[in-house]
């Protein structure tokens, strides 16, 4: 599923680039898993009043780590852009897993619906696939 990583990192340093992405992905899966329990208990089922949310600092800290989580996907983004020509088709792929998950992460945090949930548990079966798999490389 997940071949071109192969590709993509075949290239980089031994160690450092599969290394710098378990700990992105680490990172990611910590900040999602507050972002679903916060969700779960705080916002669940509550769509329609989220406004009552905006001074809760629990809520303040969800958007927080929701933002944080875009910082990383969107630093994953950057370090695929001008690599190397030979594999463009490998970084276009993940450059669009990446893209995907950013806008993921924007409807979360702009749009409160009750879909919201299905994305947080996609998002982190995604990077954990992700995660799993660059570990085999």
């Amino acid at each position: 599923m997940y071949s071109y990583y192969h590709k993509a990192y075949a290239t980089a340093p031994k160690g450092s680039a599969v290394e710098n992405l378990v700990v992105a992905y680490d990172s990611m899966l910590e900040i999602l898993q507050h972002i679903s329990e916060y969700y779960e208990k705080n916002i669940k089922g509550k769509e329609d009043q989220i406004i009552l949310l905006f001074n809760d600092d629990g809520y303040k800290q969800y958007i927080a780590y929701l933002d944080k989580l875009l910082k990383i996907v969107n630093a994953l983004q950057n370090s695929l852009v001008n690599r190397d020509n030979n594999y463009r088709e490998e970084y276009e792929a993940m450059l669009n897993i990446y893209r995907n998950a950013t806008n993921m992460i924007l409807s979360l945090r702009y749009n409160n619906k009750q879909e919201n949930m299905q994305i947080i548990e996609r998002l982190i079966a995604h990077f954990t696939d992700l995660r799993d798999y660059i570990i085999t490389l």
